[in-house]
Formats: C-alpha cells, sequence, structure tokens
C-alpha cells in the first residue's frame, strides 16, 4: 500500500535526467513508535542547469524566499494531516520537515522521500566525447543511493525502486548504447540495494531542462573525500592506497591474479612501489592499520588513496575539521603542493585562513547565498565575509 501516490507533490523532470520513486520496508524505528516495519515511497524531481559562474543566485535560488515558502507550506501541510484518519492512518509528526515523512497505516510506517540527480545528465553528455563513454551506469547508481540515503536515516531498508527517466523529446531514447548503460547501471545498483525494480515511466518533457551555455572539458576524472574519517580500518596503509589506484590497473583480471601470470606480477610491484612512494610523500607508513592512526594521519591517508587514483581533480570536504593546529598545517602545505604540480583542487572549509594558502578562488556562502566570490585577498577583505565567518579575526 502505498498511501502517498495521491498526495506527494511532483516536480516536473527534464531531458536527460533520472529519477527514482520506491516502496521501502524498516526494521524497527527507535525515535518513534518503535513500529517492526515501515515501507517508504521514494520520488525524484530534476534541478535545472545553470550559467557559469555556478552558484545559487545564478541559477535563480534565493534561499530567502524559498524558506519563508517553506515555512508557510509546512504550516499548511500540518492542517491536512487530519485526512488520514478517514483511512485508518495517522502522520508521525515528529517526521514532518525531516528527510522521510512517515505515516503509520494499520501498525504499518510508511515513509516518503524525493530525490533527484539531473544535473549530472547533463555533464554526462558533455563529456562523453571526451571520455568516450555515456557515464549513465553511474548515474543510475547515483540517483538510487542519494534517495536510498535518505531512507537510511531514518532507519529505512528499501524493498523495490520505480524508474521515472524524463528527456526533451522521444529522440534521447533513439541512444542505444546510452539507453542500454543506464538500465545495466539501474539493474546493478538495484542488485546492490537489494531491491526489486517494479517499473516507472518515460515521459518525454520538451523545454524543462535546457542547457543555457557554457561547456565541460577535461577527461582527467574527480575523485572526492569524506568530511569525515572514512577508511577501511583492518587494511594497511599500503592496501588503502592500492585500492585507490586499483581503478588504473590493465592486467588484474580475475584469471591473471589467480595464476599470478608475469604481466599481473610485474604490474603487481609497479603498483606497489608508486604506492610506497605516495606514502613516503604523505608521511605514512606502509605498515600501518587504517584503524589505529590518528585523525589527523587518516586524513592524509584518504587524501593519499584520493591521489593514488590518478585523478586530474580532487574534491576535498573540510580537510582540516578536528585537526589540531600542527596537523592541520600539515595537510594544508601537502594540498599546497599538490596544487603546484598542476593537481585541480575544489575544497570545502569552513577556515578561511586555511582556503587562503592553498585557493586561487574563494567563493564564500553564508545560509545557502553566494556572499563573496574572488581572490582570496579580496574576499579576505569583504566586510560581509569578516562579518559572517571572522569577526574581528586578523589574518
Amino acid at each position: 500500500m502505498q498511501v502517498d501516490s495521491e498526495h506527494s507533490p511532483r516536480a516536473e523532470p527534464g531531458p536527460s535526467a533520472s529519477s527514482v520513486s520506491a516502496p521501502s520496508s524498516v526494521r524497527g524505528w527507535p525515535c518513534y513508535d518503535g513500529a517492526p516495519k515501515v515501507h517508504a515511497r521514494l520520488r525524484g524531481p530534476v534541478s535545472r542547469v545553470s550559467k557559469a559562474p555556478l552558484d545559487y543566485s545564478s541559477a535563480g535560488v534565493d534561499y530567502q524566499r524559498i524558506d519563508a515558502l517553506k515555512v508557510r507550506a509546512q504550516q499548511a501541510a500540518r492542517g491536512t494531516s487530519r485526512h488520514l484518519a478517514a483511512h485508518g492512518c495517522r502522520e508521525i509528526e515528529r517526521s514532518r520537515g525531516e528527510s522521510a515523512y512517515v505515516v503509520e497505516a494499520g501498525g504499518v510506517l510508511l515513509a516518503s522521500v524525493t530525490e533527484c540527480l539531473g544535473t549530472k545528465a547533463l555533464v554526462a553528455d558533455a563529456v562523453r566525447p571526451i571520455s568516450g563513454r555515456t557515464h549513465y551506469d553511474a548515474i543510475a547508481q547515483d540517483t538510487i543511493a542519494m534517495a536510498v540515503n535518505d531512507l537510511i536515516t531514518v532507519g529505512a531498508t528499501p524493498l523495490s525502486v520505480q524508474a521515472y527517466w524524463a528527456a526533451g523529446s522521444s529522440d534521447w531514447f533513439s541512444d542505444i548504447e546510452r539507453m542500454t548503460d543506464l538500465v545495466r547501471g539501474w539493474q546493478a545498483a538495484c542488485d546492490v540495494c537489494q531491491v526489486a525494480w517494479g517499473g516507472g515511466e518515460t515521459p518525454a518533457l520538451a523545454g524543462v531542462v535546457e542547457p543555457d551555455g557554457g561547456r565541460v572539458t577535461g577527461a582527467g576524472g574527480a575523485t572526492r573525500t569524506l568530511q569525515g574519517n572514512g577508511v577501511f580500518p583492518t587494511l594497511t596503509t599500503l592496501e588503502h592506497v592500492l585500492v585507490g589506484s586499483s581503478g588504473r590497473r590493465r592486467e588484474a583480471g580475475f584469471f591473471r591474479a589467480l595464476l599470478a601470470t608475469p604481466r599481473f606480477r610485474a604490474e603487481q610491484a609497479a603498483f606497489e612501489a608508486e604506492a610506497r612512494a605516495v606514502l613516503t610523500r604523505f608521511d605514512l607508513l606502509a605498515r600501518d592499520v587504517a584503524g589505529t592512526l590518528p585523525a589527523g594521519a587518516q586524513r592524509r591517508l584518504m587524501l593519499a588513496s584520493a591521489y593514488a587514483t590518478g585523478s586530474a581533480v580532487l574534491l576535498v570536504d573540510e580537510p582540516t575539521a578536528g585537526a589540531s593546529a600542527t596537523e592541520a598545517a600539515g595537510i594544508v602545505e601537502l594540498l599546497a603542493a599538490l596544487r603546484s604540480e598542476g593537481l585541480g583542487l575544489l575544497v570545502v572549509e569552513h577556515n578561511l585562513p586555511v582556503v587562503r594558502r592553498i585557493a586561487d578562488r574563494i567563493v564564500v556562502l553564508d545560509a545557502g547565498t553566494v556572499i563573496a566570490d574572488g581572490p582570496p585577498d579580496a574576499v579576505a577583505a569583504d566586510p560581509r565575509v569578516r562579518a559572517a565567518y571572522l569577526g574581528t579575526q586578523l589574518l
């Protein structure tokens, strides 16, 4: 029973985009009524691509207006919960406004989630002539992963998925390679999440999402690090870096590894030598077990593993969070060295003095709104930045 099917608002999807809707079940709900099962439904709209510079304001996003609408909508929506009683159901009020809205129906909890990944499809189409791949298998995985992530924040385990693939015209579906990758990736993601793929729709909606201009260049790939320390606790640092570089290997197939062929052994030795050099550079010992390292060393290990992928761009999320002054200085020194080599860095960081040491350009957001964008010295001197982040702090 999907009680939200008639009530959930549905945003219009756009071209070359994927979205999902999925009923799911949850084992236990300790923060609410402790019911043994929860069913969830996910549905996904598609976001709009923006022009350069890529920021909220240029995309037409004004959070001061949007948040006011959200408050008004929640106030109005709360009054509609009384309609559930006519069906023998009730809302779990504490879930209103959270990542999943929960309704109790006959002792079973039903949770609804909305999620989308639209602009990645536009980027994939732009880089395809460079990379030679459609990347739609990865887009399918990301779409389901983002939706499932919202469910698991309330303890949900997905049971089934529905796909809503909308495009600007029917011509989009003529690309056999792209559609094959999308279907294959969607099925693989369902297998990973152990969910049934129930169905969906493929509407052709003209003019909903259209790129206004700009281009995507570069095919060197990008790798991100996590905000928290995310390491495999039982692996050594050497094994960690080898995992990072594994995507670049060409002789590591199952049978080559099983038979330890000469080409496999030669490549293995070369990659181990490279991994040891990376560890030395990041001040790590090859024999150390990742889970026993202090927080600062784990941060360096995450960066080392990302660096080992060979990507042209590293997306680094709060690299100095929780680090001591000494550890933070070491991480900044590493990032500055990588930058000097020509490696692209996109860093999210609250510590502006740290960012000034490694960035050519700084974009500052306050409550989701861009308040400054420019070279480090100009941004640091901006009174709005000082008021929001620095106060009277001297840089």
